[in-house]
């Protein structure tokens, strides 16, 4: 499978991931990925991932990081009990889209990690579907099929086809970071969201506003009856087994006596955005 043979200075990371605005219940949590250096220590997707596309890389990278990500949502999701279930959200590459194994490999996974249907998300960003087009959102009904919700990532900073939305008006825009974080001293931020919020409503769909590190946007969006937010206010960086303990000790998750037995993957886990 595509999922292995990936360098071992590559890690999988775990952040806290939609956040219920009202009361901070945790919803779920998103992966992402890092590269341990050797003299700088852990990088960033945007500090080596260009490099790992011109090297080949970065598809297989992408089977990798979902394959961990699918791994410990079923993992958690034996453990605690919860409604909804506890979700992932996982960044996939656009160029993975056009490879010819992505269904067969998407098809192994889900037959290897039984998730709850609809708690796995995949990050794609509004590129994908005007890069790729028909033949993409094909592959993206079958992915549906498979269980699978869509979130479409930074969405407001690039072009995005309505068209596109529509065909997928069940599931999820994350807004930007950039708009939520300059939205209390800037008209047009505060505009923009109030304007995906507003397209929340028409399309019935759900928003996720990213990057909420203080308290002044939590408190406007709350103002703005956005639902779902992410970011450092919320959580700060921890390993897997900080994210274990801190869900044990959540009133509304329910510890399950005997959990599914797998075999733990060697990664490195840490929360961070």
């Amino acid at each position: 499978m595509a999922c292995t043979g990936i360098a071992p200075d590559v890690h999988s990371a775990l952040t806290s991931g939609a956040i219920n605005v009202a009361n901070a219940k945790i919803l779920g949590f998103e992966a992402l990925i890092r590269r341990r250096h050797p003299t700088s220590g852990l990088l960033a997707p945007k500090e080596f991932l260009n490099v790992a596309e011109d090297s080949g890389m970065l598809v297989p990278i992408t089977w990798w990081a979902l394959e961990q990500a699918m791994q410990q949502l079923c993992d958690w999701q034996a453990l605690f009990q919860s409604f909804p279930p506890l979700t992932m959200s996982v960044n996939v590459s656009n160029k993975s889209f056009s490879q010819p194994e992505v269904l067969p490999t998407f098809n192994d996974l889900v037959e290897q990690y039984p998730f709850v249907p609809g708690s796995l998300h995949l990050e794609i960003t509004a590129e994908v579907l005007l890069d790729h087009g028909r033949s993409v959102l094909e592959t993206l009904d079958d992915l549906l099929d498979l269980g699978m919700e869509l979130n479409i990532d930074d969405f407001g900073t690039g072009f995005a086809s309505l068209t596109y939305l529509q065909r997928f008006a069940h599931d999820t825009l994350k807004i930007d970071q950039s708009f939520i974080g300059s939205m209390l001293e800037r008209n047009d931020s505060n505009a923009i969201v109030k304007s995906i919020l507003a397209l929340r409503e028409s399309l019935n769909m759900k928003v996720i506003a990213k990057g909420v590190d203080i308290s002044g946007p939590l408190e406007h969006l709350r103002t703005l009856h956005c639902r779902q937010a992410q970011g450092f206010w919320f959580s700060k960086p921890a390993d897997a087994q900080a994210i274990r303990t801190l869900l044990r000790d959540i009133p509304h998750l329910r510890l399950q006596n005997h959990p599914r037995k797998t075999n733990r993957l060697s990664a490195s886990l840490d929360i961070a955005e």
